[in-house]
């Protein structure tokens, strides 16, 4: 579950309460029947509720205004055809005497919901923590514990979401014994479903691309041909190439040095012999009869 702020989800779940206040009064009459099974209206409300915030953690948008402005998904026929979907299941299952549990089997799935149950408690616990550090002790537990169970997130509700899902796979197991998928329906899947309506939307767009999958981060499964973009590199390099790296560095650093020590020299010995010209007077340092061993007669 994607949690931005315990404020931010305390105040979707107060406006859930005042959308349905209706509903809520009648809590437990019942919603949607599949046969003899029954799902009450508080069921319902918390699977739409769920849907919605999912939604809201997308877009950015309000419970509220998920609700007012009438999106294309219709949160409570989502729902109600959700339990729809999960009687047939049941019911199924039941007719194939596939809902019994071994105690190994209730006990795994017991331990499976609890594991669960933990790893969104410390979700929660850690954005607590994160955001508002004065809530503590008796405190913090009492938000945490009153968030989760509002939103349906409780032991209960966890184990039988791992209980539908284990008859869905025991039914699957019943009637698609020898369905298999090779590597190439999987790929011709994948284009068609996930490529294929990327691509259109994108493909002559590229001022859209960039504005929702790279700055607002949507996923995408479809880069337009020849565009290549790169978020970050961060290479650290192994001591195989560091090391002969900062060795040719510091030999750069001796010979840099080495060139300016010459320079310097250079330039001393030429202040040298431009001070003592100076100093002999003019023509000192041409070259003149015997300044080089020659001899000079008389005439």
């Amino acid at each position: 579950m994607r949690m931005r702020s315990v404020l931010r989800f305390a105040a979707v779940m107060m406006a859930a309460v005042i959308l349905f206040s209706a509903a809520a009064a009648e809590e437990e009459k019942i919603a949607v029947r599949v046969g003899d099974l029954s799902y009450t209206v508080s069921e319902v409300q918390q699977y739409a509720n769920k849907s919605a915030m999912r939604v809201e953690s997308m877009t950015g948008m309000s419970l509220i205004q998920l609700y007012e402005e009438n999106t294309d998904v219709s949160f409570l026929t989502e729902a109600a055809e959700h339990f729809v979907t999960v009687g047939m299941v049941e019911l199924k299952a039941r007719e194939l005497e596939l809902d019994r549990l071994t105690a190994d089997e209730e006990a795994a799935l017991t331990q499976y919901a609890r594991e669960y149950y933990e790893a969104l408690w410390q979700q929660m616990t850690d954005l607590v923590e994160e955001n508002y550090p004065d809530v503590s002790g008796t405190d913090r537990e009492r938000v945490i514990s009153e968030t989760m169970e509002e939103s349906g997130y409780t032991l209960d509700s966890l184990y039988r979401e791992c209980y539908l899902a284990l008859l869905e796979q025991r039914l699957a197991d019943r009637f698609c014994p020898e369905i298999t998928v090779t590597d190439e329906e999987t790929a011709a899947f994948f284009a068609d479903t996930y490529v294929r309506p990327d691509r259109e939307r994108y493909e002559n767009d590229i001022a859209l691309f960039e504005q929702n999958v790279l700055m607002n981060g949507e996923t995408c499964y479809y880069v337009p041909e020849g565009y290549r973009y790169i978020k970050y590199i961060v290479m650290n390099p192994v001591s195989k190439v560091s090391t002969p790296v900062k060795e040719a560095e510091y030999a750069l650093q001796d010979v840099r040095a080495g060139l300016s020590r010459k320079r310097n020299k250079r330039a001393g010995r030429a202040a040298d012999r431009a001070a003592d010209a100076e100093h002999r007077g003019p023509g000192y340092g041409r070259d003149r009869p015997g300044d080089r061993g020659g001899r000079v007669s008389a005439g």
